[in-house]
């Protein structure tokens, strides 16, 4: 609150831009439309959820600021730790939260490598969504960033990463066929729902099928969904 929301940067209302210079390009208590989600605003979000009829919360990813000439790995992993504790501290064990992982949890932001590139991102993420995934979901996201996971005896949610998708993480131009090995498991993944007699929900934080995703990389997915 009260900070410049004005500065000529990308991404204002931060520490670093200092305060306002008037009302008028003060960030107030509820932030500004410049700037990121302030913590009052998130706190506000969170206590309203908490009262209505929910079974299950999806968690699209995106959880650092988007200040990125600032960012360094433990920054990113902070970020994401501070959202994990908040749903935590509000939803407990009653409702279960399924993260997905978002561009700007990479550092470099958009930055994700085959692995083990991430894993200094994926293993402490793996740690921290250990409080709603099972063991076996775990291990696949140290690996690839993706999960499946029942939440039903019938009903199955697959969290994809689609930054192996993503056209501005370089990675991907090396290898932009299935780099984590993620299509591959999807389809299994997939069969063994339809043997199972399991609806499925995919997560993730960006479509396929957009431009953002390479059209190579969601033509397979589509080929795979609708087959």
């Amino acid at each position: 609150q009260g900070m410049n929301s004005a500065c000529g940067m990308p991404l204002c209302c931060r520490e670093a831009n200092g305060p306002g210079n008037s009302s008028a390009t003060s960030a107030g208590k509820w932030g500004d439309y410049k700037c990121d989600l302030n913590v009052p605003m998130w706190e506000s979000l969170l206590a309203h959820v908490a009262t209505l009829d929910i079974d299950y919360v999806f968690w699209t990813g995106d959880s650092p600021p988007h200040d990125i000439w600032m960012q360094t790995e433990d920054g990113q992993v902070s970020a994401v730790e501070y959202i994990t504790e908040s749903l935590v501290s509000v939803f407990g064990e009653d409702i279960k939260v399924i993260p997905s992982i978002g561009n700007h949890e990479g550092y470099p932001v958009n930055t994700f490598g085959p692995p083990p590139e991430s894993a200094w991102l994926y293993d402490p993420l793996a740690a921290q969504w250990g409080y709603w995934l099972d063991d076996q979901a775990q291990q696949s996201l140290q690996y690839g960033g993706y999960f499946s996971m029942l939440l039903e005896d019938d009903l199955l949610v697959v969290s994809l990463n689609l930054n192996y998708c993503y056209n501005l993480n370089f990675y991907i131009y090396v290898n932009d066929t299935d780099p984590a090995n993620m299509l591959r498991w999807l389809v299994d993944t997939l069969q063994s729902a339809e043997d199972a007699g399991q609806k499925v929900y995919v997560l993730s934080h960006m479509p396929p099928g957009i431009t953002d995703c390479v059209s190579g990389w969601s033509n397979k997915y589509y080929e795979i969904i609708n087959r």
